[in-house]
């Protein structure tokens, strides 16, 4: 009897594997869950138009599953303000030059890291036209910045063989906005560092439309000294990287985690520790290979509407007190559980229940 019965789980489960749809066709069927009145009011949050995207040169793969008014709770005023500089790479030389659009001036250079040292610090709208630019400094941002490329595959911001530093760094800084740029950290020739370090209380700071890949650490990382305000990742494909995709540690408040494709990272996809007030909204995070895909240490955080599969450890892991998780769909977790609960916690119970489809290879049948 006792066979038969774990016969029957295990083709049960066969066939539930076998009904699983492609990612696309699962996010629509978050969109369809969405379409249901009840859910097109949850509080104070919208969901009419849950899968609107916005127009962009980069596609990440996915519809993401948050419109970018959801996305964003304060847009820096310096987005709408002119251009200020063009760095380009001439055609038929190697030198590269940096266009003050204020009047004609031009900084030639062969070494990226001069130019854009050499207009970084004015501020305003920098636009990088196509090109791999490789960089072997560190860049320190300043306040009211917006850096806009080409899209990912265009417009490259590398880090050098052996720097082993960090490539943006965002101290103290607010209005910061990074747009439609590869950012590749070149871990396999770094022993040391990250792509990007921002802290010390920062304000507002975007990644919007870009690809953050291969850094020796983490991808997007928010860390100590901590209370900064407003971090927003949106629309981001962010893969690769030796540490988490996305980690928020310390201290830091409204963080905005929204839209993105996360997958391939060496820990968790997500991860938010002692972060208040965070929404991890909309992503597709896949495919991890330690830890798991979304991970919450922070308070009063929100966890809906992301697909979560194919991670090892847990789908969604959520700790601390007062978070929500709502209407997610989580699958074919490795070695682990779907969605954890920590224990002596206090969950906020509102909305509908995550879906949650468990699969373990080697695991009972919890």
């Amino acid at each position: 009897g006792t066979r038969r019965m774990s016969d029957s789980i295990s083709e049960l489960r066969r066939k539930a594997l076998e009904r699983i749809e492609p990612p696309d066709q699962v996010a629509s069927a978050v969109a369809r869950a969405l379409e249901c009145e009840e859910l097109k009011t949850m509080g104070n949050r919208s969901y009419a138009n849950a899968f609107e995207y916005p127009e962009s040169k980069f596609d990440p793969g996915e519809p993401p599953i948050v419109s970018y008014n959801q996305a964003v709770r304060r847009d820096p005023y310096v987005r709408t303000q002119p251009y200020t500089y063009m760095v380009f790479k001439d055609p038929d030389e190697d030198w590269m030059y940096a266009k003050d659009f204020r009047g004609s001036n031009k900084f030639p250079t062969k070494d990226s890291a001069t130019i854009i040292l050499a207009v970084l610090p004015s501020g305003g709208r920098q636009f990088y036209k196509r090109n791999s630019y490789v960089i072997n400094r560190t860049l320190p941002f300043p306040n009211n910045i917006v850096i806009e490329g080409e899209g990912p595959g265009n417009t490259i911001w590398r880090s050098a063989n052996n720097l082993n530093a960090t490539l943006i760094e965002i101290t103290a800084k607010s209005d910061v906005i990074i747009k439609e740029m590869e950012l590749d950290g070149n871990r396999a020739n770094q022993n040391a560092g990250s792509l990007t370090a921002i802290t010390d209380a920062f304000r507002d700071v975007i990644f919007e439309k870009c690809a953050i890949h291969d850094s020796y650490g983490p991808g997007v990382n928010a860390t100590s000294p901590g209370w900064g305000h407003g971090l927003k990742v949106l629309f981001c494909d962010i893969y690769n990287n030796r540490g988490p995709g996305v980690n928020i540690y310390n201290y830091h408040f409204y963080s905005d985690i929204c839209g993105n494709r996360v997958h391939e990272n060496l820990n968790y996809g997500i991860i938010t520790s002692l972060a208040y007030f965070s929404i991890i909204r909309g992503n597709f995070c896949f495919s991890h290979q330690d830890w798991g895909g979304i991970g919450s240490w922070g308070y009063w955080s929100t966890v809906e509407n992301n697909v979560c599969y194919d991670n090892a450890g847990a789908g969604i892991y959520m700790s601390e007190d007062q978070y929500s998780v709502i209407g997610n769909i989580v699958y074919m977790t490795r070695n682990g559980y779907g969605i954890v609960l920590e224990d002596g916690i206090s969950p906020l119970s509102k909305g509908y229940s995550s879906i949650c489809l468990l699969y373990t290879s080697d695991a009972a049948d919890e």
